[in-house]
């Protein structure tokens, strides 16, 4: 795509340069009413020097927390679920002392989770054997007394929208958020 603004496009290509350059690997869209006036990859896609274009695609690492977050409330607004409810609800045979562990708390990372179990892409094995871990772990806190950022936290609520549709993940959020926000370049 060729920038529609000359002057425009300098501008970005200085602020590129400030933030980085060469070392800035992203891509840059400005549109204005609907009209995509400048879109530039910049950098590379990955390690082996792909270079970024217009249309590449990024991994979300973590900005995935808020797209579980909503469908958690999706499932919420639906009555199939409440961020009140225990995780014991949704998987009875977790150890007891799990039982005071909230949706909520999970939400707000103050579950208590151990953090030592890793994040769940470099788990080797499915979303269930890694909940069946996650569940066995004791607590290392009290939950809702103390902030501890979890990735296991948002694995387990994964796990609770698949416990609770009966679906993939990846399936619900693709029917329930992608698909009527529009979003068909989003996925996983």
């Amino acid at each position: 795509l060729q920038p529609r603004d000359a002057a425009l496009a300098a501008r970005i290509g200085e602020a590129v340069r400030q933030a980085g350059g060469a070392d800035l690997w992203g891509t840059v869209l400005v549109a204005r009413g609907g009209e995509v006036l400048y879109a530039e990859g910049f950098g590379f896609a990955d390690y082996e020097k792909t270079p970024n274009a217009a249309d590449t695609l990024f991994e979300i690492a973590s900005a995935s927390k808020q797209v579980t977050a909503a469908a958690i409330l999706r499932l919420e607004q639906q009555k199939k679920l409440k961020t009140s409810d225990s995780i014991r609800r949704f998987f009875p045979t977790a150890a007891a002392g799990l039982a005071p562990v909230t949706l909520d708390h999970l939400l707000h990372h103050t579950a208590g989770l151990a953090p030592d179990l890793g994040v769940a892409y470099d788990w080797p094995g499915s979303r269930a054997e890694y909940a069946r871990r996650m569940l066995a772990a004791p607590l290392v806190s009290q939950p809702g007394t103390a902030f501890s950022y979890s990735n296991v936290g948002y694995a387990l609520l994964a796990a609770v929208v698949e416990e609770v549709t009966g679906k993939e993940f990846e399936a619900y959020v693709r029917k329930e958020l992608f698909l009527p926000a529009e979003l068909v370049d989003t996925g996983f």
